[in-house]
C-alpha cells in the first residue's frame, strides 16, 4: 500500500496540475488494477476513475443506475491504491437536489478524492436547466468547503456529447452553461464530444477557466492541445466499456483468456451478472506518448510529451511476453 499523502494535500496538488504549460492527461481507472498500472507511469501526475467502466465491471450500466454505495466503494479502494491525486466521476450528482448532491460529494471525499466530476444531465439524459445545473456545482463546492479539503470540481455539460441543438448553437449555449459553472465555483469546466480545433480555440478564448476535453478520434494531440490552451485531457471510458459489453441482448461478456487466475493471479468475480475485469494494461497499449516531455520527477506537472491519446498508436509493453 503506497504513502497516502494529506487529503488535503492531494487536492492541492490535483489543482496545481489544472495550471501548467503542460496539459494533464488523465487516464481514467474501473478498479485497483488499472489504477496502479496507470499510476505507475513515468508521466502519470493523476488519475480519474470513470463511473462507466466501474458501473461495467460489476454488471450495471451506466447513468447512476449503480448505487451510490457501491461506487464510493471502488473510488475508496482506487484512492487508496495509489499515492497519486484520484478525481471521482460522480456521474450527474447522484441526487435529486442540491442537498444530496452535496451529500454525495462529502461522501466521496471521505473516501480519499481529491476532486470529482459533476455532470449537467438528468437521469434520463435530459440537460437540467442553466441555473438549477449550477446550483448543484455550488452545492459541490459548499461541501467541499465544509470538508475542509479544496477538491477540484470539474463541471462537465453535455451539449456535444449528445448533440443538442443545432450545430451552429451549440458553442454558445457551451459558453453559457461553462460561465454559469465557473460562477457558481467550478475549478475546471469539461466539454466532451468537442474535437475540432478551431472550436476548442473560440472555447477556450470565450472562457477564464481550466477547460478539459475527451479523447477521441480527430482531437488533436496532446501537443495540438498545448497550442490550443486546453488544460486537460481526460482518456475516458471507451476501453473499459469496449471490453466489457454484451455480445447479444441480456448475455453477461465472455470471459477473455488473459483474464483467467492462473495466468496472471487477478480473481475473477463469479456473481453471474459481473463481466471480468479488463486487463489493466490494456488501455496502456492504447496509448503512444513519446519520449519528450517531464516525467514525474522532473519539475513541470502535467503527463506531457508527444503522441496521440487517441487508440491510434503503442506504448511499450507493459506486459512482457504478452501481445
Amino acid at each position: 500500500m503506497p504513502d497516502r499523502p494529506d487529503p488535503r494535500e492531494r487536492a492541492e496538488t490535483l489543482r496545481r496540475l489544472h495550471h501548467s504549460d503542460i496539459p494533464l492527461v488523465l487516464p481514467n481507472a474501473w478498479d485497483v488494477p488499472s489504477a496502479r498500472v496507470f499510476a505507475a507511469h513515468p508521466r502519470c501526475r493523476a488519475l480519474g476513475t470513470t463511473s462507466a467502466g466501474i458501473a461495467a465491471t460489476r454488471g450495471y450500466p451506466d447513468g447512476e443506475v449503480m448505487g451510490l454505495d457501491e461506487m464510493v466503494e471502488e473510488i475508496r479502494r482506487i484512492a487508496a491504491a495509489v499515492a497519486l491525486p484520484v478525481t471521482a466521476d460522480l456521474e450527474s450528482g447522484y441526487g435529486a437536489g442540491p442537498v444530496d448532491v452535496a451529500e454525495s460529494v462529502t461522501t466521496v471525499i471521505g473516501a480519499g478524492a481529491a476532486g470529482i466530476n459533476i455532470e449537467d444531465v438528468d437521469g434520463a439524459g435530459n440537460l437540467f436547466a442553466v441555473a438549477e445545473a449550477a446550483e448543484r456545482v455550488g452545492a459541490a463546492r459548499e461541501a467541499a468547503g465544509t470538508a475542509g479539503v479544496p477538491i477540484v470540481v470539474n463541471a462537465r455539460t453535455d451539449v456535444y456529447w449528445r448533440g443538442i441543438g443545432a450545430p451552429e448553437d451549440r458553442l454558445g449555449h457551451t459558453v453559457e452553461r461553462l460561465r454559469a459553472y465557473h460562477s457558481a465555483g467550478a475549478d475546471c469546466v469539461f466539454a466532451p464530444g468537442l474535437t475540432d480545433p478551431d472550436t476548442i480555440a473560440e472555447l477556450v478564448a470565450a472562457l477564464d477557466v481550466p477547460l478539459n476535453v475527451l479523447a477521441g478520434p480527430g482531437l488533436p494531440d496532446v501537443d495540438g492541445l498545448r497550442a490550443l490552451g486546453v488544460a486537460r485531457l481526460s482518456v475516458g471510458s471507451a476501453r473499459p466499456l469496449r471490453d466489457h459489453r454484451d455480445p447479444r441482448p441480456g448475455r453477461r461478456a465472455p470471459r477473455p483468456r488473459h483474464l483467467d487466475p492462473d495466468r496472471t493471479g487477478t480473481p475473477v468475480r463469479r456473481t453471474g451478472r459481473t463481466a471480468p475485469t479488463a486487463p489493466p494494461h490494456a488501455l496502456l497499449m492504447t496509448l503512444r506518448f513519446g519520449d519528450t516531455g517531464p516525467k514525474r520527477h522532473e519539475s513541470a506537472p502535467g503527463w506531457g510529451g508527444r503522441g496521440r491519446v487517441q487508440g491510434q498508436g503503442r506504448v511499450r509493453n507493459p506486459c512482457p511476453g504478452r501481445r
